[in-house]
């Protein structure tokens, strides 16, 4: 089961909706990531004990679903950063995201201003060959920092922030 209703109306079939995630979006996305997403998971987390998704939208302070024809395809969100006031912002989806690719980045500036409005530095880190994210995330108004390697299989990440311009 996975999100279908948000205040109180059914989501559209034929057209990508943005809902608040749940803990059901998360086990139905989870098994259907791409590639490069369920990568970063396990270099990140042993993904045999635990969901990542579960992990990301308990300590999110804002976590999101998106759905295309009534399923799940991305879930994404903010979390709080090592409790200096930043936010770690994330994104995992499936295949099925390239389908709304375009309403997708049209949509993305205003979750990052939502975002923004709870923390004034964006930061995380993206496997340093995801060269789509790292497209995207620049496009966001993101900088790499610097390449490292992280995680607990150790492999190269980039370090990516974003300021809020409004501060």
């Amino acid at each position: 089961m996975y999100s279908k209703v948000q205040n109180g109306q059914h989501c559209s079939t034929h057209f990508p909706s943005v809902v608040k995630a749940s803990i059901y979006d998360a086990n139905y996305l989870f098994p259907r990531l791409r590639e490069h997403d369920l990568r970063e998971c396990e270099a990140v987390y042993d993904i045999t004990e635990k969901n990542p998704l579960i992990e990301a939208f308990n300590i999110s302070k804002e976590a999101w679903t998106i759905l295309y024809e009534d399923k799940p395809i991305a879930m994404f969100g903010v979390a709080d950063y090592g409790g200096n006031g930043w936010g770690a912002p994330y994104l995992l989806g499936t295949e099925d995201l390239p389908k709304i690719a375009f309403k997708f980045l049209r949509h993305c500036p205003e979750y990052i201003d939502k975002m923004h409005s709870h923390y004034d530095i964006l930061s995380n880190f993206v496997l340093a060959d995801n060269k789509i994210a790292i497209r995207w995330l620049k496009w966001l108004g993101f900088k790499l920092i610097e390449k490292r390697k992280y995680g607990r299989k150790q492999e190269l990440f980039y370090s990516f922030m974003r300021i809020n311009k409004n501060v």
